[in-house]
């Protein structure tokens, strides 16, 4: 049985732990329990297991997004945005990393920084709402309110019952 498909995580660490005693640089197994602390929002146990990782294999885009995702969501951007050009070397080309790149600069208030790689990442998926909308937010917050019409309209054709989009768009008007 998959606990963690079934969303059972305490079980799924006793399995993985059981994995981890035999083989303790076992990736998946490593990247899997990693994964799982982090959902259930233990993230020092997450980022222990995650250096593990990159111990044994520096190349993992899924552990790094992880590192990412856990420095974000503690707002050490500088940490999160390190790891995320880490994985951006490896995949130059991914859209989903450029974007979450694009919005960590926003976070931070780098506009310019935060527009290169939105359009990096536009120009890879011009149609992702999720894109158009970070730079859309970008556009009001330096008052150039004809450029966030514009991406909320483009985002309100791709998303039309987007409840955030209306209310980007509202306010930009």
């Amino acid at each position: 049985m998959n606990y963690y498909l079934l969303n059972h995580f305490e079980k799924t660490l006793v399995k993985l732990n059981r994995i981890l005693e035999n083989n303790p640089r076992n990736i998946f197994a490593l990247v899997t329990h990693a994964d799982t602390y982090h959902i259930l929002k233990r993230n020092e146990e997450s980022l222990q297991d995650l250096n593990k990782v990159q111990d044994f294999t520096p190349i993992s885009t899924f552990a790094l997004k992880i590192h990412e995702e856990i420095y974000r969501l503690m707002n050490d951007f500088d940490k999160a945005l390190k790891y995320l050009n880490k994985s951006l070397k490896i995949e130059p080309n991914n859209a989903a990393t450029l974007r979450i790149i694009g919005k960590t600069y926003r976070m931070i208030k780098k506009y310019e920084k935060s527009f290169d790689t939105l359009d990096k990442s536009l120009s890879i998926e011009p149609n992702n709402a999720f894109g158009i909308g970070i730079r859309g937010i970008v556009y009001l917050k330096l008052e150039s309110y004809e450029k966030a019409i514009m991406d909320f309209t483009r985002y309100l054709k791709i998303e039309p019952y987007n409840s955030s989009a209306l209310v980007y768009q509202g306010l930009a008007y």
